[in-house]
């Protein structure tokens, strides 16, 4: 029923789905550029029609509400975001426990401008040993899918490369919003505020 109904919506709308469902058993799927809520409805109508089911993390919190039927319905996975918890090491277990399980990770974080995106989508597909697939959207072409993938190798620096050659090339809603595709400083790189003098 969702899949004739999301290609009628994409054929309105004048967008194209293209790519093919990653394999089993696991993958990272990422959803950018994301400049924008719309996006998130693009990538979901292009899940429903290339048949991926897309799964997503959400606080435990959150999940423990009476909102937990649509969270669960929606693909949403809980994951402890409390202090001390390794949220890269459980999201890696997510993946590694299960049988068939694609996992979409928006790496700017924002929908605002970033100094560059989180590094964490890298680390769990690397603990998971897992794909990364580069889901997208593409407002001048206005495509939206998954158009390739990397085994991520463990030298991060390298694979952001290839992933820059892939998504420098898609056009945002937003272009203003949308940062440079590079590795965002990590807290203990940032520069701290010069000490005033009592």
């Amino acid at each position: 029923m969702l899949r004739p109904l999301a290609q009628l919506i994409i054929r309105l709308m004048g967008w194209r789905v293209v790519g093919e469902k990653p394999p089993p058993p696991r993958s990272v799927i990422l959803g950018a550029p994301h400049t924008s809520n719309f996006d998130g409805v693009l990538l979901i109508l292009a899940a429903i029609i290339l048949r991926t089911h897309l799964r997503w993390l959400v606080k435990d919190s959150l999940y423990n509400t009476p909102l937990r039927p649509i969270l669960k319905l929606s693909g949403a996975v809980p994951i402890d975001r409390s202090g001390g918890q390794n949220v890269v090491e459980q999201a890696a277990q997510i993946l590694r426990s299960s049988e068939d399980i694609h996992l979409a990770l928006a790496p700017e974080g924002t929908r605002k401008r970033t100094d560059g995106w989180k590094s964490g989508f890298y680390y769990i597909a690397l603990r998971a040993k897992a794909p990364i697939y580069f889901g997208f959207v593409d407002y001048k072409l206005r495509e939206c899918g998954i158009g390739g993938y990397m085994e991520p190798t463990g030298d991060i620096e390298a694979d952001m490369q290839v992933i820059k050659s892939f998504y420098e090339t898609k056009t945002p809603k937003f272009p203003e919003n949308y940062g440079e595709i590079k590795l965002a400083p990590r807290r203990s790189q940032q520069p701290q505020p010069e000490r005033q003098p009592e």
